[in-house]
């Protein structure tokens, strides 16, 4: 009974610190940003807000309900604000020489987006998850690294999966941009989501998703951390407190309720719990 009462409150306990581990750069996520909002938003790199344009002229698509799920082959060059940076398809140069290769998930037409003062880039990455249904998916998100070094500074996760493969599920997400405002605010991604019908027959929807970012934080490195941060639940949980927490919760907490999750003092009470319990066997 120790034993039963000890390992649910350490997942849980995991659960809460793995959210709480260091200070989350993203303060608010917005889904499906409309048009609108997003055409209005300055950028710092403005010549691929006609991405989608490019990748359906490149594409031979007509039709946004059949954007393709892979942009591949669409490459364009991005230069940094200040002019110094150049990204290229592999690689990163500076000032004409090459600083060092680009690796990440998933290949964007425009390959990164650069912070407003050139010295951070955003690029896309996926993460190897196992859901509760013990399967292994990834999930799509996004890598701030250095321009001088290319090192990673932080990491973020949409609550999106690459895709589903469960026969009620059938379908695939993924990045076609990602973009920096000019302001440092927020960094925005254009991502597109295909469905399969029964039949197998696609039909695309295109949408924008906004994470407001602490730009101030970021640029001093001061989240620097190996932990993952998300934006919905852990994707790996136990069964038997996996029921409990669903009925518990009508809405997915926010990145900044996440991250501001109390971890310790959970400990403290589950290391309570565990002294109190273990007396009473004794008696």
């Amino acid at each position: 009974m120790i034993k039963k009462i000890f390992c649910i409150l350490f997942v849980i306990s995991f659960m809460i610190l793995n959210a709480s581990a260091s200070e989350n750069f993203v303060t608010d996520v917005t889904y499906d940003l409309s048009e609108g909002p997003f055409l209005n938003t300055a950028v710092t790199n403005p010549e691929s807000k006609n991405v989608r344009q490019i990748v359906m002229g490149e594409k031979g698509v007509d039709s946004l309900e059949n954007f393709p799920i892979s942009t591949t082959g669409c490459y364009r060059n991005v230069t940094s604000p200040n002019g110094e940076y150049l990204a290229t398809k592999f690689e990163m140069y500076k000032s004409g020489n090459i600083l060092y290769e680009i690796h990440a998930a998933g290949m964007l037409p425009f390959r990164v987006a650069f912070s407003p003062d050139s010295s951070m880039f955003v690029i896309p990455k996926e993460k190897n998850v196992v859901d509760n249904n013990c399967t292994g998916r990834k999930l799509i998100g996004f890598e701030v690294r250095s321009s001088e070094t290319g090192k990673r500074i932080n990491e973020f996760f949409f609550d999106l999966y690459t895709e589903g493969i469960y026969p009620q599920e059938m379908y695939k997400n993924n990045l076609v941009q990602l973009y920096w405002s000019a302001d440092g605010s927020a960094i925005i991604a254009d991502y597109v989501h295909k469905e399969y019908a029964v039949e197998y027959d696609p039909a695309a929807e295109l949408s924008y998703i906004k994470c407001d970012i602490d730009y101030s934080a970021l640029s001093h490195n001061e989240t620097m951390s190996n932990e993952t941060v998300y934006s919905g639940p852990s994707s790996v949980e136990i069964e038997d407190i996996n029921s409990n927490i669903n009925s518990s919760q009508t809405s997915e907490p926010s990145a900044q309720e996440a991250s501001s999750a109390p971890g310790f003092s959970v400990i403290l009470a589950g290391l309570s719990i565990i002294i109190v319990a273990r007396k009473h066997f004794q008696k």
